[in-house]
């Protein structure tokens, strides 16, 4: 079952002062969907951390997802798989 996910789930990130873009949609779709993929892009600031991990979490169960671990700041962008997250 696809979802749209973006109204249910919040990106959280584990850094000061990183300015996180609105995710996007993998190549060739359409929607952010569970068992999709997303790109998540950010702007640095000067005192953030080398690396930052990224956790997705519905904001209506509370549930939490790690979306990757350890992503080197410098990149200013990754792209992961929504595996098995759940909607509404």
């Amino acid at each position: 079952m696809l979802l749209s996910l973006l109204p249910i789930l919040s990106l959280g990130i584990l850094a000061n002062g990183l300015i996180l873009n609105k995710p996007i949609p993998g190549p060739g779709k359409s929607d952010i969907t569970s068992n999709g993929t997303v790109i998540v892009s950010w702007v640095a600031e000067a005192n953030d951390p080398q690396f930052i991990t990224f956790e997705i979490q519905n904001n209506v169960t509370l549930d939490s997802w790690e979306l990757a671990r350890n992503v080197e700041v410098a990149l200013g962008n990754i792209t992961g798989t929504l595996d098995d997250v759940g909607g509404k």
